[in-house]
């Protein structure tokens, strides 16, 4: 199941809001929090995150996110925001080929990266796995 850290939720929110009108960006936080994991982030893993030495903050929040919720990837377009980080980060086009590869390859799809609900996160919240 891909996950979402909870704050990207507003961010997400607030930039449809402004280029798309209300409407689009209430649809897309609609559509995300049915089809994705929220992952809930608190004082420990801000703390957790100013500790990693990452150059940006909400990067530093996504990995630590996903340190603390056991996740295995992050998926970002950017690898170097991430170098330094506890948990490993690929492309997206990475993590598709990984999983589903074109040509006549002799790997199989293994299925997308699952949250770790034993590593703490309450059964009630949502949370992401494929790294946010």
């Amino acid at each position: 199941m891909a996950c979402l850290p909870g704050h990207a939720l507003t961010t997400l929110h607030y930039i449809i809001f402004k280029y798309a009108g209300r409407d689009q960006a209430n649809g897309v936080v609609d559509w995300l929090l049915a089809h994705l994991e929220i992952v809930p982030q608190g004082r420990k893993e801000f703390v957790r995150a100013r500790s990693l030495g990452l150059e940006d903050f909400e990067d530093a929040a996504r990995a630590g996110a996903a340190e603390a919720f056991g996740y295995e990837l992050i998926i970002t377009r950017d690898l170097a925001d991430f170098f330094g980080s506890p948990v490993p980060a690929v492309t997206p086009e990475e993590f598709l080929l990984d999983r589903w590869p074109v040509h006549n390859d002799s790997r199989h799809a293994e299925g997308v990266a699952t949250c770790d609900r034993s590593k703490g996160q309450d059964q009630g919240s949502s949370a992401q796995s494929s790294k946010p």
